[in-house]
């Protein structure tokens, strides 16, 4: 269709967070990606971003002062509807998703710390959905100030022939005349209001036209895109229709033409005959105001002057309404595109979707929803005979209010299925279930407050370490003053530097006790495995204290790249459980030794043994095999997971009666230096 290009558009995305590292980070990201950013630190300075920026996504965080990002979400959804809106919390717990989506209408959740991917396609799709809702907005817009044009011409069409009906009795031929051509313009407006395509826009303005003797058959251009085009004409009362794959730039014009030159070369070059006279009417899409035409009528004839100035205006007083149904056609169009968007968008959905009736009966589901070879939601999803167990429909359905439930399926797998209830009447038509599989998150979260216990463990730890390192200076200190003020042949003197000595030890294990409790601010390093399970074993003393501990280091081993404090953090793990193993005693050995780019060690106890069957399970996160108040059973599942980020692997050997070996292989790439 030949008109000008409109300016794009740069959607805008708005964080919103009180902390300034967050905000720093996704302005980081997000510019790496070309998305227009702006952050704001406090909810009042994002509503006063939003009065003067037109924003398409706001992302808020969920704890901040003053205001919440559930108040904050819902103020935009008030005030800026069609803005998507996105939450960013560490605390993904139901009260708050439900109030949330109750409040606020939350697009979607973010968890923090987020994952890149998922934050990028968050806000992509949250980008998406704003500009979705614009153009809806915009195209509903624009199709009722259409309908109500095209309805008030049809009302205002019969009052006005009303109205040229009136005058005085010399004036009636002329009266009857205008009001023949009023009654025949509002039956041709009342043929338009019947229109939805352009081959029956066609058809009527054929036989409109084809009424005045010596009008030939008229033809319609209509532009499409990249300068293309399709002509319309009528042949043996058939209608024909022709692609036309380059236009002339002159047929851009909105100005009226008879007998134009390069129309009647154009024309005689398609139509394949020669030209008597043509007329060249050029039609805009809307009202308003447009430097190019949608279509063109081109119009043959042998009309003479008087007849064609007729011809000229009965057809400019049709071009008004031909151009408000022209529009109507258009933005129909547009939107049958949005909705097959909002289709694709539907299916595109990576968690299960259906609308179901109260009957269970599935009206429409995305292409994630299983398999579709049943007419149950339950038959469907899960290949049950009824419905899922805590399945939240049937309280969504009575309490006409959002409901949400846990679904474990055939496989095992755990499901959050929201049901939100779409009313009608006053009453529950049908239900969108939305089911997320939460197994993989289960497994995050966990990981999460283990980490969040480990660094308040941490704090507390390197607290105390300081607390202790003030006294242990003065004792030290203090024994050499002593011992310099007492002979060495004195027996005190050999208790002083004994005093000393134990000094120097306690504060050596309160330097790796605050190296241990530092993680956070560390970066990868060249470590030999040998001097950090070294560092790290007094640290277990009191634990060890009934065991035999044999060492077995190797002389020559590759350092290591990696960050200490996790990799004693596993050390720690490993050796703690090899001790609780041995409780009332037994033989505690580590290994190092080199294989070709790896380094390996093993911590192996002469304990009871691991049964056979548990050798998978010992890994799963809060599985523990110790009474109640010894273990959390977090260690081994924190530990694997630490070995593996650093390109690694947690092996385990047991037979019941000889004991266990644990054994940590990771890859030797030290840095360069």
């Amino acid at each position: 269709m030949i008109q000008k290009a409109k300016e794009s558009v740069q959607p805008k995305v708005l964080i919103v967070d009180d902390e300034e590292a967050i905000c720093a980070a996704a302005r980081r990201l997000l510019r790496s990606k070309n998305i227009d950013c702006v952050t704001a630190s406090t909810p009042q300075e994002a509503l006063k971003i939003l009065k003067r920026e037109d924003c398409w996504v706001v992302v808020s965080d969920y704890r901040m002062p003053e205001m919440s990002g559930t108040e904050l979400l819902e103020e935009i959804k008030k005030n800026y509807p069609n803005i998507s809106r996105l939450m960013l919390t560490g605390f993904l717990e139901l009260p708050i998703i439900q109030e949330a989506i109750n409040r606020a209408s939350v697009f979607r959740f973010i968890t923090k710390p987020w994952d890149e991917t998922e934050l990028l396609l968050g806000i992509e799709t949250a980008i998406q959905h704003s500009g979705r809702k614009r153009t809806n907005s915009q195209l509903a817009h624009e199709i009722g100030v259409q309908n109500q044009k095209l309805e008030e011409l049809t009302q205002n069409l019969e009052s006005e022939v009303m109205k040229r009906t009136q005058g005085i009795e010399e004036s009636r031929r002329m009266a009857e005349s205008k009001q023949k051509l009023v009654r025949e313009l509002t039956g041709f407006v009342k043929n338009l209001s019947r229109v939805s395509t352009i081959p029956q826009l066609y058809e009527v303005l054929y036989y409109e036209m084809t009424r005045f003797h010596g009008v030939s058959v008229p033809y319609l251009l209509t532009f499409e895109e990249h300068g293309r085009g399709r002509l319309y004409w009528m042949q043996h009362e058939n209608l024909h229709e022709k692609h036309i794959s380059s236009l002339p730039q002159h047929f851009g014009s909105l100005r009226l033409r008879t007998s134009s030159p390069e129309d009647r070369v154009w024309w005689e070059s398609h139509i394949k005959k020669e030209c008597r006279q043509l007329v060249t009417i050029p039609i805009r899409a809307r009202e308003i105001p447009s430097s190019l035409p949608v279509a063109l009528f081109l119009v043959e004839h042998d009309l003479d002057k008087g007849k064609l100035v007729d011809f000229l205006e009965r057809i400019t007083e049709r071009l008004q309404p031909v151009s408000i149904v022209l529009d109507k056609i258009m933005l129909r169009h547009q939107l049958e595109i949005a909705a097959e968007q909002w289709e694709a968008t539907f299916d595109g959905f990576r968690d299960p979707i259906a609308v179901v009736d109260k009957e269970e009966k599935v009206i429409r589901a995305n292409k994630n929803f299983f398999k579709k070879d049943q007419s149950r939601c339950y038959e469907m999803f899960d290949k049950r005979t009824e419905l899922c167990i805590d399945c939240p429909m049937p309280i969504a359905i009575s309490s006409q209010e959002a409901a949400s439930g846990l679904v474990r399926t055939a496989t095992q797998k755990s499901y959050r299925v929201l049901s939100y209830p779409v009313l009608g009447s006053d009453q529950v038509r049908r239900v969108v279930n939305h089911y997320t599989d939460i197994s993989h998150e289960r497994d995050l979260y966990l990981k999460l407050v283990q980490s969040e216990k480990l660094a308040a463990v941490g704090l507390l730890a390197g607290n105390i370490a300081h607390e202790l390192n003030n006294p242990l200076s003065g004792i030290r200190a203090l024994a050499q003053l002593l011992k310099s003020e007492t002979s060495p042949s004195s027996p005190h003197h050999a208790d002083l530097d004994e005093v000393e000595r134990a000094a120097i030890r306690c504060q050596q294990i309160i330097k790796n006790l605050l190296n241990f409790s530092e993680p956070s601010t560390e970066y990868d390093e060249n470590v030999d495995i040998n001097d950090l399970i070294s560092i790290t074993l007094p640290l277990l003393k009191t634990n060890l204290r009934n065991q035999n501990v044999h060492t077995y280091f190797a002389e020559s081993i590759e350092k290591v790249k990696l960050q200490p404090s996790q990799i004693q953090q596993v050390i720690f793990n490993l050796v703690n459980n090899a001790s609780q193993a041995m409780a009332s005693g037994g033989v505690l050995t580590i290994k190092t030794w080199q294989e070709k780019g790896k380094v390996c060690f093993s911590i192996a106890d002469s304990g009871p043994g691991i049964p056979p069957e548990l050798h998978q399970r010992i890994f799963e996160p809060f599985f523990t095999t110790k009474g109640v108040g010894t273990g959390t059973g977090l260690g081994l599942s924190v530990s694997r997971s630490i070995v593996e980020k650093f390109g690694g692997q947690l092996t385990l050997e047991s037979k019941m009666g000889l004991g266990t070996v644990f054994t940590v292989v990771l890859p030797s790439k030290p840095l360069a230096k």
